[in-house]
């Protein structure tokens, strides 16, 4: 969708765009660091995408069964969506999309709005499915996200324990 296409190279070159226009000087290694894009060592990259991917998954649980225990679920809605998109499609959202996110919700954002504002906005982003669900799903993970990104100040722990996420996810609803 050429729609979704814009929306991806917004939010890659936004951030870049607005950190060279407040600092003409910087390099784009320098944008990098500073959206926490560097080297890590694999021992603390596995730790903390493990840990992460897991607060995601139980705390995903847990809202889904605070819901459903009020007898609300919408999850329905983006499953259907999910099923329509082609698994060229899919693969794009998985690897580019997800990264694009943490790119602009946790390194630009957090730094620029807090870990709080960056959670509303990334929430209202997954408004498109049509899932209070989500969006109450999206805002809560992406406080413990923009909190983790506070804390350790590197995205690719992030980057793969959402693409991670994200996978298990579309695979239980492909496999169900």
């Amino acid at each position: 969708k050429p729609i979704s296409f814009l929306i991806d190279i917004f939010l890659f070159f936004f951030p870049v765009y607005w950190l060279y226009f407040f600092n003409r000087k910087i390099s784009f290694k320098e944008i990098l660091n500073n959206f926490g894009v560097k080297k890590i060592s694999l021992k603390y990259f596995f730790k903390h995408t493990i840990i992460i991917f897991f607060l995601l998954f139980f705390i995903s649980i847990f809202i889904n069964i605070i819901f459903i225990s009020f007898g609300y679920s919408d999850l329905d809605l983006v499953t259907d969506k999910l099923k329509t998109l082609s698994p060229l499609l899919i693969i794009y959202l998985l690897l580019i999309r997800v990264f694009l996110e943490e790119w602009f919700f946790r390194g630009f954002l957090v730094s620029k709005t807090g870990i709080l504002i960056s959670s509303l906005l990334f929430a209202l982003a997954h408004f498109g499915y049509g899932s209070i669900v989500e969006v109450c799903g999206a805002f809560i993970l992406g406080l413990v996200l923009a909190y983790y990104f506070k804390r350790i100040n590197n995205l690719w722990p992030l980057y793969a324990a959402h693409f991670l996420y994200n996978f298990v996810v579309i695979m239980v609803i492909f496999l169900n």
